[in-house]
């Protein structure tokens, strides 16, 4: 395959194994994960958000995030009817007081880490799309394990993007060397100081246990409910990497938490770099068309030719909620919209408002 071919098909294929997981979870459980109409969760969604939030400078040669597109987004995804990870949640609902939250520090988990791999679509300098997707981790975790799973699904994609015949041996010593000469000093800069010693310590730690891991990625046993922290989704993502090349499919029903969403969009990602995926595009309610044309803007993005400027902040925002059924209006983000539908329910005591919105990237059911 082309270039062009392998970052469209991969971008395509993060939403696709997302949607699998949904259904394959939704089928299982008693608790529904909340994904509305389109069928898919707040990975994907995230994945878009960032999508739609990336700027290109041909001078500096990189495609990083536009921090105030970002937050304009961050800020109407709170709307969003979909349900999300408690760290996104507080993230969007407690704004910068989150950074002094135990849970940014301390938690584990990582949701929403996968949507870094969009750094290494979009950027052809390594350097670029590593410091670009650093920030990004950090904007909802800090926990040096998260950090560093990130960071590798960064470095996994690169190398895969280099390399389309590269063993799983090749692939774990090249990214046990890229463990190995990681130094947070290089990532944090002039602001190291700033971080306790307890950190730069627990950094460390966490390099090794990753690199003593990654020699012998496995498949582990989550019947045993096992937490899944970043390292372990990270280590399973790529564990079924290696089960879709050999095998063609995988399959994840029996990931019984919200981690199996980002392990299948990863491995379905990864494996979409250097592999044909046919999959059906039968979920009517996905716009596959908008998410074919965002994998085209990122190709675009790739090879500098569209030049975006970046987003300036509106001061007069326009409530969608006080719109009524019929109303058009060009909005901040979703550009030219129509109100299709508006519903007023109460739900534990308290009265919310549902409205459906309809724009070019398809529709958007928001909450108030």
């Amino acid at each position: 395959m082309k270039e062009n071919e392998r970052i469209t098909n991969a971008f395509v294929s993060f939403i696709y194994g997302d949607i699998l997981a949904v259904n394959e979870r939704n089928k299982s459980l008693k608790e529904k994960i909340k994904v509305g109409s389109k069928q898919y969760s707040y990975a994907s969604e995230l994945f878009l958000i960032l999508s739609k939030s990336l700027v290109d400078n041909k001078k500096l040669y990189e495609v990083i995030v536009d921090n105030n597109r970002l937050c304009a987004e961050l800020d109407l995804w709170k709307y969003y009817i979909t349900e999300k990870a408690s760290n996104i949640s507080n993230r969007i609902n407690i704004g910068v007081n989150y950074y002094n939250n135990q849970e940014y520090w301390d938690c584990k988990i990582g949701s929403g880490f996968s949507s870094v791999i969009l750094f290494a679509l979009a950027n052809k300098n390594y350097s670029v799309a590593q410091r670009a997707a650093y920030g990004q981790i950090l904007i909802f975790n800090r926990h040096p394990q998260v950090v560093i799973a990130g960071l590798l699904l960064v470095r996994t994609t690169h190398l895969l993007l280099e390399n389309s015949e590269i063993t799983q041996l090749e692939l774990s010593e090249r990214l046990k060397d890229f463990l190995i000469h990681l130094q947070l000093s290089d990532l944090e800069n002039e602001f190291l100081s700033e971080l306790p010693n307890s950190y730069r310590v627990s950094f460390e730690r966490e390099k090794i246990s990753f690199i003593l891991e990654i020699g012998s990625i496995h498949h582990n046993n989550l019947t045993e409910k096992k937490i899944m922290t970043g390292k372990n989704k990270f280590l399973e993502a790529i564990y079924f990497y290696w089960e879709l090349v050999e095998n063609g499919e995988i399959h994840v029903d029996y990931v019984d938490s919200e981690a199996s969403l980002e392990i299948s969009a990863i491995a379905h990602t990864l494996y979409a770099l250097n592999n044909k995926l046919t999959f059906e595009e039968a979920h009517e309610n996905i716009n596959w068309k908008f998410v074919k044309e965002m994998s085209a803007y990122i190709n675009k993005l790739r090879h500098f030719h569209v030049g975006k400027k970046r987003y300036i902040p509106c001061k007069q925002n326009i409530d969608l909620f006080s719109l009524q059924v019929g109303d058009r209006v060009k909005h901040r983000l979703l550009n030219l919209c129509k109100i299709v539908e508006k519903r007023v329910v109460k739900h534990e005591g308290e009265t919310e408002t549902l409205i459906t919105v309809e724009c070019k990237s398809g529709m958007y059911e928001l909450k108030q």
